[in-house]
């Protein structure tokens, strides 16, 4: 136990620090504590008050799936290094026991997470949807033994769509568990929990077969909070050993601005497209604020629009001031003109254009 809670809060520790990186008391006075105020008193003139927005135009089933697919994510940790196979697992029940203790802290974790999560939205599920407190004690569960199937199922060596589609039948089914749920439901969901739990010890707790693949699972883990720390602030460079990546797509081996020459636009694009930091942390800017546009009035969209446009401008602006770090441009001299003209292309296509598209979308939805 006292290498586990060693462990834990060397990992907290770590998160603490690479927060502490980005936020001063600047932050939290002109960003962190003005949204926290603000998404409260959005959600205290909205959901609070019975008016969920584009909500009521989704169905029961829908909504609850939507839920459910998004609670698939999530780790499950064990707290092992590579070294401990030189040392550690030499010492069977020290080993298992870090091991034992690493997956149940992840469970207790996920647990905790989604039920408050559900909390939040219990105005919705209780109100709108009219899901009883049994339901959404059936719903917590559900997404609980869902998460541990899918990451029993991860680490089967099958293909990556054999597994998604797997996954999205487990979901699907869990999903109408929910919508006809029971004492007697709630007991059997509870009890394959359990089966879980079991099988886990015995495959994954007992054995070392899957050594590597938990090493990366928490190696990714324990580096996960720095990636979300890079979407703000792409300039601060991971710790995180770099991986193998994928061959580049065959579309951006050629030129892509065929009708122009503005190479530091194509390099730029390219970085942008190809490193999955970059690629993911735009993707993740734009994913996270969607269901906020299905809940927020217009007045609450608008506001949303415009805090985006800044975001992106500002995560833009990072990500160029990396690339202009490489050791590339240490050899080419590139005017500052040149950067400017080239950063005001790419944020057309990748803030004006995108706002614009969203805000169609949005206004379609609300007045058609």
């Amino acid at each position: 136990m006292t290498l586990f809670k060693e462990r834990v809060a060397q990992q907290w520790k770590f998160h603490l620090k690479t927060f502490r990186s980005i936020a001063d008391w600047t932050t939290y006075v002109y960003l962190i504590i003005p949204s926290m105020l603000f998404l409260f008193y959005l959600y205290k003139e909205t959901i609070l008050k019975g008016e969920y927005g584009f909500i009521t135009y989704i169905s029961a089933p829908m909504f609850i799936f939507f839920l459910m697919f998004v609670a698939r994510g999530g780790y499950l940790r064990t707290f092992i290094v590579a070294a401990d196979r030189l040392f550690l697992m030499q010492h069977e029940q020290v080993f298992r026991k870090l091991k034992r203790n690493g997956f149940m802290y992840s469970i207790v974790f996920q647990g905790l997470f989604i039920t408050l999560s559900l909390l939040i939205l219990s105005p919705v599920l209780l109100y709108h949807y009219h899901l009883t407190t049994l339901g959404i004690v059936q719903l917590v569960c559900s997404m609980i033994l869902q998460f541990l199937l899918c990451k029993l199922i991860d680490f089967n060596d099958i293909h990556k769509w054999v597994k998604f589609i797997i996954k999205l039948l487990i979901t699907a089914i869990l999903t109408s568990i929910v919508l006809y749920s029971n004492l007697f439901v709630v007991s059997l969901t509870v009890a394959f929990i359990v089966v879980c739990v079991f099988y886990y010890e015995k495959r994954h707790i007992r054995s070392n077969k899957y050594f590597e693949r938990q090493v990366n699972e928490d190696r990714e883990a324990y580096f996960r909070w720095q990636g979300r720390v890079f979407i703000v602030s792409p300039e601060l460079k991971s710790m995180e050993p770099a991986k193998h990546t994928l061959k580049a797509p065959r579309f951006l081996k050629g030129r892509l601005f065929t009708k122009s020459n503005d190479p530091i636009a194509e390099f730029m694009l390219k970085s942008l497209v190809r490193d999955k930091r970059y690629r993911w942390g735009y993707v993740r800017l734009i994913v996270v604020t969607i269901p906020l546009y299905f809940i927020l009035p217009l007045w609450g969209n608008i506001v949303l629009i415009i805090v985006s446009y800044f975001m992106l401008n500002s995560w833009l602006q990072s990500v160029m001031n990396e690339i202009k770090g490489h050791a590339i441009f240490r050899v080419i001299q590139v005017h500052d003109e040149v950067w400017n003209v080239s950063y005001k292309r790419l944020k057309n296509y990748f803030v004006n254009y995108v706002l614009i598209f969203i805000s169609v979308i949005v206004l379609l939805c609300m007045f058609l």
